[in-house]
């Protein structure tokens, strides 16, 4: 694939993704000059998206912007079910949130991991 005039090519095994986009030092400029597999919309978009229809449309234009850029669009700060469908609306690619766990103790994180082993590429 062709790198487009005056942006960054990288592919990288690991992704490396623009954090808490939309707030912050996370700006539009920053999509363009920096080299990111993934963006990340902020939780307090996300979180207020099924009340509040300027952070609603904030999502599904911050998703739009990303997938026109190549990149995968990930939703921090699911809670609920209605936000999880909201988020499959604007067509997220990941959801991250206590919708689908609670943080967990390192120890039991390994435990689940070593379960879906299968997951894990090997080295």
């Amino acid at each position: 694939m062709a790198c487009p005039a005056g942006r960054w090519c990288w592919k990288s095994p690991r992704p490396a993704a623009i954090d808490d986009f939309g707030t912050g030092h996370a700006s539009l400029l920053s999509l363009v000059r920096v080299p990111f597999n993934e963006l990340k919309i902020d939780q307090a978009f996300v979180r207020d998206a099924a009340t509040d229809s300027d952070s609603r449309k904030v999502v599904f234009a911050s998703a739009l912007l990303a997938r026109e850029l190549g990149l995968k669009v990930v939703a921090e700060g699911i809670e609920t079910e209605a936000i999880a469908q909201i988020m499959r609306d604007a067509r997220c690619d990941i959801g991250q949130g206590w919708r689908y766990g609670r943080p967990v103790p390192m120890a039991a994180f390994e435990a689940r991991l070593a379960l879906r082993s299968d997951t894990i590429p090997s080295a």
